[in-house]
């Protein structure tokens, strides 16, 4: 009995042992990459989100979003830093930058075609969520729903809201978190 209980200790688990001979960008590329779904999902995502540019600069900003997209990166990483030098379509801010709000919300407005200004009351002002949730709401008026996307700083975009369950649905299909207006309240003034 006790040639049996060692026996079963003594076993060691039949894993493959780890090839020793790949290197740094084969490991991040094989174990902590998106996968070929995920970012086929991405690149529709981001198609999507910026199609009211024209089909030249959605091809270019959806293109400069995957090229963003390297070996160990999040996706997350990638459709901020592919949208973010545009000024269009993602407001990036500081968590300490309630002032920078209004000029990049009315940027992102003007994308979709909404020449009313957006402007930032003071009350709002004191916080970065508070201003970037009047946003949000201002923007339902215009049937626009603003995304949040997770990180240090505060990253949004708008979509039209006949289209936020394609965009949802995409977001989740590539590994992508978005935080509508409601969830983005309960996380940032709980």
């Amino acid at each position: 009995m006790f040639t049996l209980l060692r026996n079963l200790l003594d076993r060691t688990p039949s894993q493959p042992e780890p090839d020793e001979n790949l290197s740094d960008t084969q490991i991040l590329k094989e174990y902590f990459s998106p996968s070929k779904e995920a970012r086929q999902a991405l690149k529709r995502l981001t198609a999507l989100i910026t199609r009211q540019l024209g089909s030249d600069e959605s091809k270019r900003l959806t293109n400069r979003v995957m090229a963003c997209l390297q070996p160990g990166d999040a996706v997350e990483e990638a459709l901020v830093n592919g949208l973010i030098e545009d000024g269009r379509m993602l407001l990036s801010v500081d968590w300490r930058a309630a002032d920078e709000v209004a000029w990049q919300a009315n940027a992102l407005l003007r994308a979709f075609g909404v020449t009313a200004p957006w402007e930032l009351a003071v009350a709002e002002a004191a916080t970065v969520p508070r201003a970037l949730l009047a946003l949000s709401a201002w923007a339902g008026q215009h049937g626009l729903s603003l995304l949040h996307i997770g990180g240090d700083g505060y990253a949004a975009f708008l979509v039209r809201n006949a289209d936020l369950p394609a965009v949802l649905d995409l977001a989740a299909q590539a590994g992508l978190t978005l935080h509508d207006e409601a969830a983005f309240a309960r996380e940032n003034l709980a």
